[in-house]
């Protein structure tokens, strides 16, 4: 009689243990994979040694452009520093930047990592969010194209002749040749500056304006018409002029359309912003009057009596940024933004009459431009924003 075979028992633990090494095995035999088809050295090898800039087509390429040696992940950094430069891939998203704009029917917490092309963005950790455009005559432009690491000022990281018109200039040359016909203004002013009219300070950080590093053009469109955009450069430089007056500029002299939309009002649009725009929005306005202070004093002075209302500012760092701007258009002006609301209205109120004592005005044109604040206060936008700094 044929004997049958019971089926061998089937042991439970032995199952539920080999799974975890097996997730491992998998896991482990993914990263080298990644590693090898990123060209990084394999894993587990031993330390990986700091790759000479001239021999290592790792630190040539802009999706390696990562971590400099203090901005290694972890606590860790004595062992960053042995471990030196790790070129790393940047994500999607870091390297070419959002193509969100406004308008979208995007979620609350997305509005605020929009596109900086069409609104104001904060960098908690300063880096400006490039983006590069499809199809751009100029061939190759990515982080190592102005910026060094290790052979750079330390203040804006720029490599040697990066810090002029030449930086873009030897990629056109045409331009060069004419600058003041591209321009409309005179050569080695601040409007024929490259990076003033294409990279604005239109990105909030450390307490300060740093440049867009989306490379466009001063622009007038129909979301900017309706206040729905990020500032323009033109009216970040002439702070005293209105979106009507730059729209008009541009179609003179680029041909560029007018919104039909546009406001005719002469109310300069860095004090719209200033008063009525997002926190990020009044801390820019603020800090480019501050900036304005030195070049053009007759232009800002008139937007003290706004200024000094951004000192009441429900952000602390905005009234730090407008107390700065103050004390750079008035020397010796004395403010803390940190005070208790009572003390920063009553050093605001001080500072503004010291203003007046030396601008007078006929009680009619106080209360005109008391009018206009109330309006524009009543129309800020009270969207919150976080800015981890």
């Amino acid at each position: 009689m044929e004997r049958q075979l019971s089926p061998v028992p089937h042991h439970r633990g032995s199952t539920a243990r080999a799974a975890p090494r097996r997730r491992l095995e998998d896991r482990e035999r993914a990263r080298r994979e990644r590693h090898r088809v990123r060209g990084l050295p394999r894993p587990g090898r031993g330390p990986h040694r700091r790759q000479p800039e001239s021999a290592a087509p790792l630190l040539a390429a802009p999706a390696r452009c990562g971590r400099p040696d203090d901005r290694q992940p972890g606590a860790d950094r004595a062992g960053a520093r042995r471990r030196g430069l790790r070129p790393v891939p940047l994500a999607h998203r870091r390297q070419r930047g959002h193509r969100a704009r406004r308008g979208q029917d995007l979620r609350p917490r997305r509005r605020a990592r929009a596109d900086p092309a069409a609104a104001p963005a904060a960098a908690p950790d300063a880096r400006a969010r490039a983006l590069r455009r499809r199809g751009s005559a100029v061939g190759r432009l990515w982080c190592g194209s102005c910026h060094s690491l290790h052979d750079s000022d330390p203040v804006n990281l720029l490599a040697a002749g990066k810090d002029s018109d030449a930086a873009c200039t030897s990629c056109h040359p045409a331009i060069a040749g004419a600058l003041e016909g591209h321009t409309h203004h005179a050569a080695g002013s601040q409007g024929s500056r490259c990076t003033n009219c294409h990279m604005p300070y239109t990105v909030y950080g450390l307490l300060k304006g740093i440049r867009n590093h989306r490379i466009d053009s001063p622009a007038i469109t129909d979301a900017a018409a309706a206040g729905d955009a990020r500032p323009n450069a033109c009216n970040l430089c002439h702070v005293d002029k209105s979106l009507s007056w730059t729209a008009q500029q541009l179609a003179r002299w680029y041909r560029q359309p007018v919104p039909a939309a546009l406001a005719t009002d002469d109310t300069p649009a860095a004090i719209t912003w200033l008063v009525s725009g997002d926190a990020v929005l009044r801390a820019l306005a603020a800090w480019h009057l501050g900036w304005q202070a030195g070049p053009q004093p007759a232009a800002v002075g008139p937007a003290v009596p706004y200024l000094v209302t951004a000192l009441d500012d429900p952000y602390a760092a905005v009234r730090y940024v407008a107390g700065h701007a103050v004390q750079n258009i008035l020397p010796g002006a004395a403010f803390d933004y940190l005070a208790p609301p009572d003390a920063r209205r009553r050093a605001a109120a001080e500072i503004l009459r010291g203003w007046l004592a030396q601008h007078p005005m006929t009680e009619s044109q106080t209360q005109a431009i008391d009018a206009r604040i109330q309006t524009l206060v009543g129309q800020r936008d009270n969207t919150p924003v976080r800015a981890m700094e």
